[in-house]
């Protein structure tokens, strides 16, 4: 085998996931799984807890904090990064922002090959009598779960997160505990 055909083989190898994986593809999946309507009230407060601004602010770089701040205004300020938004919490804002995205991305890449993004938001509650996490004990309380994964494939150049959240509240909608908040670990490619 030339050299050149090593080449063309070794470059078919490189590309068969992505083609394998599907072009183009541009997905939104959001599933939030309840029982009754007071557990859906619940997954709704859940989803508007906003973190401590100072927190968000304190995981950004020091020369994004005064864009970011900025930009979020007094809205909840749930991401860190200004290129890319990267959720410091998952909140309702942020389920908004990469399902937008998503729809931008298949809107501006028309044309291109191998251009993909996707989003998953899975939420699900569930009562519990008793509660330990983090040394903490909570009684009769709903746990919300949150997961997102989110993906985007533009030509060869790729990004990926996964981020998941859990909001402890009482059967009456108050927030007791949020687990799950902080810095993303982002994967490019």
């Amino acid at each position: 085998m030339n050299r050149r055909m090593r080449w063309k083989a070794w470059a078919l190898l490189l590309l068969t996931p992505v083609v394998s994986a599907g072009c183009n593809r541009f997905v939104v999946h959001v599933e939030r799984n309840f029982e009754t309507p007071e557990e859906q009230s619940l997954i709704v407060i859940a989803e508007q807890v906003c973190p401590a601004r100072e927190d968000v602010l304190a995981a950004a770089t020091p020369e994004d904090r005064d864009a970011l701040a900025a930009e979020a205004g007094e809205d909840c300020l749930w991401w860190y990064g200004c290129c890319f938004r990267l959720p410091y919490a998952i909140t309702a804002d942020a389920v908004v922002y990469f399902t937008d995205r998503v729809n931008q991305l298949e809107e501006t890449s028309k044309g291109w090959p191998f251009a993909s993004a996707e989003l998953e938001y899975v939420v699900e509650i569930e009562y519990r009598d008793t509660y330990t996490n983090n040394g903490y004990d909570y009684i009769n309380v709903y746990i919300v779960h949150m997961a997102m994964n989110y993906g985007e494939r533009l030509v060869l150049a790729g990004r990926y997160f996964e981020k998941q959240r859990l909001v402890v509240l009482t059967p009456e909608g108050e927030v007791l505990a949020v687990f799950g908040d902080g810095t993303t670990i982002l994967v490019a490619t």
